[in-house]
């Protein structure tokens, strides 16, 4: 009779113990994936404001070689895909960016040019509107992805999602600090 209360016990003590893993698991792959979406909000804002940048380039009739230099240098800025970048990518770009962003933009201004094809194809007469308001959108995904990192860290270095998390090699999501444009 004893054998069989040790066993029950026994057993509803490795049942809690696996609900409680499968539990502490499935918290951590939902937080995980909750960090994906917001850096995948991150990607799609960052692309828009690049897109923004490019048409405002396609636009642009460059004079002087050094005009040349500056729409070059932007437009590599702006090269490459996205999709699969990390934090310390989309910074490093970010930066290049940012650096003859200011240039970009009064060049953009001052080109009539520049300003009737925009007024035509959107209905504006100036990037900085649109750029204002994508830098926006990049801030707010910004601030919903580090919220779903902190959350996710948080759980990760707490006991016991740190013993299910080191088994199974979840990492901590790396934060996205600032925005070199905004």
């Amino acid at each position: 009779m004893e054998r069989i209360i040790g066993a029950l016990f026994l057993t509803a003590g490795l049942l809690t113990a696996l609900v409680l893993l499968v539990r502490t698991y499935n918290g951590l792959v939902v937080l995980r994936s909750f960090c994906a979406e917001g850096w995948s909000g991150v990607l799609a804002a960052v692309r828009r404001r690049r897109a923004a940048i490019v048409q405002a380039l396609r636009a642009m009739a460059p004079g002087s070689p050094e005009e040349v230099t500056l729409l070059e240098r932007v437009k590599s800025a702006c090269a490459g895909d996205a999709s699969e970048w990390d934090v310390g990518e989309l910074l490093r770009t970010e930066a290049e960016l940012a650096e003859n962003l200011p240039s970009f933009l009064a060049l953009c201004e001052r080109s009539p040019e520049t300003s009737e094809r925009m007024e035509k194809d959107e209905g504006r007469t100036s990037i900085r509107v649109p750029l204002r308001e994508l830098s926006a959108d990049v801030k707010m995904a910004r601030n919903y992805y580090n919220a779903t990192a902190r959350d996710y860290n948080t759980r990760l270095g707490q006991f016991p999602s740190n013993l299910v998390g080191r088994v199974f090699r979840f990492r901590e999501a790396e934060y996205l600090e600032s925005d070199p444009l905004s």
